[in-house]
Parts: structure tokens; sequence; C-alpha cells
């Protein structure tokens, strides 16, 4: 068996060693930090999709409460009619708002007798360019016609 002053190792300075020692300290203290931070982040988002996942479930049944509501007011045919985001003409504003949602843009006339207003829905790409545009005269909040335009 060779002794390790046999070996022929170089010689260092015992500061060398200090300063390996603490490299290596170092970087096992920063590997823990970064572990802690991973699992606190792999905690915070297993809260959040919890969180928004109870939010969508509740939403769900929101709407079908609504559209039971809606069933119940207007008849079931025009219920089936906003649950799939349908529209027909003579249907009100508010009942519009619930089956296409917010429109983009909104332009509004006032005249004397009648306030018409244009609802502008646009459909967009991937890229986020405007595909199509579905625009809804309303006329004292009631649906009086719609087009497509590309």
């Amino acid at each position: 068996m060779t002794k390790i002053s046999e070996l022929n190792l170089p010689y260092f300075h015992p500061y060398v060693y200090v300063v390996i020692a603490l490299c290596i300290g170092y970087l096992i203290i920063n590997y823990t930090i970064q572990l802690i931070r991973y699992k606190r982040l792999v905690r915070n988002i297993s809260i959040t999709k919890k969180k928004y996942d109870e939010i969508e479930h509740e939403n769900k049944q929101n709407k079908t409460k609504l559209i039971d509501a809606i069933g119940d007011i207007y008849g079931n045919k025009y219920a089936n009619l906003i649950s799939i985001g349908d529209m027909w003409e003579g249907m009100p504003a508010n009942l519009l708002l619930l089956s296409k949602g917010r429109a983009d843009n909104i332009k509004q006339t006032v005249d004397t007798n009648s306030v018409i207003q244009y609802w502008r829905y646009s459909t967009k790409d991937s890229k986020g360019h405007i595909k199509k545009n579905l625009l809804i005269t309303i006329k004292n909040n009631i649906v009086v016609s719609w087009s497509e335009e590309e």
C-alpha cells in the first residue's frame, strides 16, 4: 500500500483548500435555496390552479342558473339559443350581451325618437389579425339586424 507522501502530489497552500471548501459550500447553499424556491413555486402553482378550477366550476354553475332563469322568463327555446351564443331579430340587448359577450367596439347615435347602437365583434387569427367582423345594429335596446364583414 502506498502512502500519500509517496504519490508525488503537488503541494498547495492550505488557503487553496479553504477556498475550495467555501466554493463547494456556496454551491450547496445555492442549490438548496433554488430547490426551496422551486418547491414553493410548485406549491403556489398548485394552489392557484385549485382556485382557478373552483372559480371556473362556480362560473359554470352561475351560467347554468342564469340560462335556467332566462328559460323561465323567455322560454327554453330562447334559453338554448343564448347558451350556444346565437341571436335573433327582436332580441333584447341585455340577452345579446349574455349570448355574445361584451362587444369589441360600440358606436351610438341618438335621435329624437330612438337610440341606435352598432356593436362590433371581431374574430382574430393566431397572429392577432382581424379575420372577420360581426356588426350588430340595435335600436332602442332591440336587435334589428346584423351583418358579417371579412
